[in-house]
């Protein structure tokens, strides 16, 4: 019983000693709350604080306390010192008209020297950006670090996008733009035709070693791009075809109104399908030669109603032995034309479209554009190893009032024959076939238009006519 009652002493005495304790500590804080714990502001009337005495400092647990808590402290306010910028009028709580805009950081801060480009806050007012006591943020920017403080006079620039740039996207408004001054347009950090570069690195020193590039993006990528972003992928200005006519109206515009247009052209109105849009090693800023290029579709048969179907030039190519100049060199822009034509086939210059035709030199600019003319001008004639004797074959079958088109035997493309001689002839609906001999001297030719005929050059053949 006696245990029992120390112990209920003991425990009766140790919280009254302990709290007594606990004051004691308490007045030697000068009455501060224990840590976590904040006291509540007193609250003043009007008279009561116009009377405070202001000559020691503001920040106290009763004033402006915030401003301790602050991560970034403008130097004054780290200092307790309210003075600089805010001036007392009899030491009380009364201060006179501070400085208006600018002219109170220019107390002491020297003036931004300013560039071409001005940002206009700095002439006018910087507290527009910067918080005069401090923030959170570095250089007591408003709002915070990224785009917060820009946004608050750039309001719409997000609006209606569906693409967003980068930077723009993480609100780093000073990866691109000065915040003060610059002497480059938009308060960029570089001049527009280096400033892409500063991040794109690869396409500029891509750029710089190919033989040819688009115009805009060695002046400034903003010709066509959106810097913050857009309603198109890769924040494009407009629609593929739109951006483009701004500058390639002409073309464009003749391209319509042409009679045999290239799909992909004039319907699509897809230039990137064949196009680079920054550089190339190609003339006319192509993805590849020519020739590669346009088999990357001309590589299928294309049915067309009411017309014979554009037939498979890749495989044509493919199972041929002997292929025509320009194939063999890649490409297909010294017979055709990429956008379109006046002529059958989008070719440069005029063929003429049917198995027969009369005889001109235009009707086969065309072919002698590159193959010598002389080959079908004179009835005797050695330019042309297509001959009995002397008797120049190719006029006999091409100079006349229903003279045949070079190609009733010639293939265009490629054959498995010299001289790309055909295996079949399209004769309207009908493919006709061609049976063709060839020897060191001459050779010998069979068609539905004739029996037998040979030839030699050296030893000229006395042939029976029987010409259909």
């Amino acid at each position: 019983m006696i245990e029992k009652r120390r112990c209920t002493v003991r425990h009766i005495l140790f919280p009254i000693f302990a709290v007594g304790f606990c004051g004691l500590l308490a007045l030697g804080r000068g009455g501060q709350s224990p840590p976590g714990q904040e006291t509540a502001k007193k609250k003043y009337t009007r008279e009561e604080l116009i009377a405070l005495d202001v000559s020691g400092t503001c920040i106290t647990a009763d004033c402006h306390s915030d401003l301790k808590q602050l991560r970034f402290r403008h130097g004054p306010t780290a200092q307790n010192k309210c003075d600089p910028c805010h001036q007392s009028v009899g030491g009380k709580h009364v201060f006179t008209a501070p400085a208006k805009g600018n002219q109170l950081c220019l107390q002491c801060h020297d003036p931004v020297p300013l560039g071409k480009v001005e940002h206009k806050p700095v002439r006018e007012n910087c507290q527009d950006c910067h918080a005069i006591h401090g923030e959170n943020n570095r250089f007591f920017l408003i709002g915070g670090e990224g785009s917060a403080v820009c946004m608050k006079c750039h309001k719409d620039l997000k609006k209606d996008m569906e693409y967003l740039h980068g930077p723009f996207q993480q609100g780093l408004c000073l990866a691109c733009h000065e915040p003060h001054e610059s002497d480059n347009l938009k308060l960029l950090t570089a001049p527009p035709e280096e400033f892409c570069a500063t991040c794109h690195e690869e396409l500029a020193d891509d750029a710089k070693k190919a033989l040819y590039v688009h115009k805009p993006f060695a002046e400034d990528c903003g010709g066509c791009h959106a810097a913050h972003g857009g309603k198109f992928r890769y924040f494009l200005l407009a629609a593929e075809n739109s951006l483009c006519i701004k500058c390639h109206e002409k073309e464009i515009e003749a391209g319509r109104n042409l009679k045999y247009r290239h799909e992909t052209f004039v319907e699509k109105e897809e230039c990137s399908t064949c196009h680079l849009s920054h550089f190339s090693n190609f003339e006319k800023l192509l993805k590849q030669e020519s020739g590669p290029l346009c088999l990357g579709c001309h590589n299928r048969t294309y049915e067309r109603e009411g017309q014979r179907p554009i037939a498979d030039i890749q495989e044509q190519i493919a199972r041929a032995k002997f292929l025509h100049g320009p194939i063999r060199d890649h490409t297909c822009i010294p017979c055709h034309e990429a956008h379109g034509s006046n002529n059958v086939g989008m070719l440069r210059y005029y063929f003429p479209p049917r198995f027969y035709a009369p005889f001109s030199e235009a009707n086969y600019a065309l072919c002698f554009d590159c193959h010598d003319k002389k080959i079908v001008l004179q009835p005797e004639s050695r330019d042309t190893s297509f001959r009995n004797g002397l008797q120049n074959l190719h006029y006999l079958h091409v100079n006349r009032e229903k003279g045949r088109t070079c190609r009733a035997c010639h293939a265009e493309h490629a054959s498995n024959h010299p001289a790309h001689i055909r295996d079949t002839v399209p004769y309207g609906k009908w493919v006709m076939e061609l049976e063709c001999e060839m020897t060191a001297t001459g050779g010998a030719c069979a068609t539905a238009c004739h029996a037998r005929y040979a030839y030699d050059r050296q030893t000229p053949v006395k042939n029976e006519t029987t010409e259909k």
